[in-house]
């Protein structure tokens, strides 16, 4: 295979290289505001852009990694084995 500057070239077919920018804004639904579609428009000047909306399920975001998996599962069988709770009281919290 011959590897061209702007594109890939694969035996008589060049593949035009294209750029693709992405961005992930993530916040609360209360957040979209007029202030967060001028930062989007600041960002990405007069480009055409596509905005995909996904509901976020952190306890899929937190078990993505090996490491959190492991943390979170041992966490849970701890709490349901009773061992090494903390106990405090309410007042502890303010």
């Amino acid at each position: 295979m011959q590897y061209a500057a702007k594109g890939l070239l694969a035996g008589n077919v060049n593949v035009k290289a294209i750029r693709i920018v992405v961005t992930v804004y993530r916040l609360h639904v209360s957040e979209l505001n007029d202030q967060f579609i001028e930062a989007v428009q600041a960002f990405f000047k007069d480009k055409e852009v596509e905005i995909t909306v996904t509901e976020v399920d952190e306890t899929e975001y937190l078990l993505r990694s090996e490491e959190n998996r492991t943390r979170l599962m041992q966490a849970i069988s701890k709490v349901e084995n009773w061992k090494n709770l903390v106990e405090f009281q309410e007042n502890m919290l303010q």
